[in-house]
């Protein structure tokens, strides 16, 4: 057992001890809606925003991620036959060794890659198993955003974005009232409505 005090002047700080607090509280999220969103480029590309996150390696604490420029992505060529969903993610490369030489680590260990789903009439998101086989064993990842690439697209202008990012810290509301709204009704997002009974 041991009682860490992590900020103190003196001694070694563990990975654990830059992120621990965060990763106990958010997990793998972006810091806000503005960081690594996913949008269209040019062709079969498309870019992922600048941002700040973090990103759960599993083991009790996460890796800080950020990039001050656009990233361009290159998306497989559509399917011939069938459309599919791709996963844009964003990954820690082990296989990458830090260095105290490099500020940051800006030498190639965060990466961002479209992993390819398999296309079919109904296509579905590619699995855990798939993404992880695609980045490698072991690379912890945050997927960005699920693309809907049409049969015979040729540009990412035609897909379509479903954004996957956790933001860190985004709240849900509770509102309860005596008053059945109606399905349907437009409520703020991260909005959860009840209807209660008063005595």
């Amino acid at each position: 057992m041991a009682n860490k005090v992590y900020n103190m002047a003196g001694g070694l700080h563990s990975a654990a001890a830059y992120s621990a607090f965060e990763d106990a509280q958010y997990g793998t999220c972006v810091a806000n809606d503005m960081s690594f969103v996913v949008s269209a480029g040019t062709g079969m590309n498309v870019e992922v925003s600048t941002g700040d996150g973090l990103i759960s390696t599993g083991t009790g604490f996460a890796r800080r991620i950020g990039t001050d420029a656009v990233n361009t992505v290159p998306v497989d060529a559509a399917s011939s036959a069938n459309p599919r969903i791709d996963a844009v993610v964003a990954y820690i490369d082990n296989s990458v060794a830090p260095t105290v030489n490099v500020v940051d680590n800006t030498n190639g260990i965060l990466k961002f890659k479209a992993v390819a789903g398999t296309p079919a009439s109904s296509p579905s998101q590619p699995s855990q198993a798939q993404i992880q086989t695609s980045i490698g064993a072991g690379n912890p990842y945050m997927v960005l955003s699920y693309v809907t690439i049409p049969t015979g697209a040729t540009s990412t202008s035609v897909a379509t974005f479903a954004d996957a990012r956790n933001i860190a810290g985004s709240s849900i509301r509770l509102v309860l009232s005596t008053t059945d709204i109606g399905e349907g009704a437009d409520l703020p997002e991260n909005t959860l409505y009840g209807v209660y009974e008063e005595n």
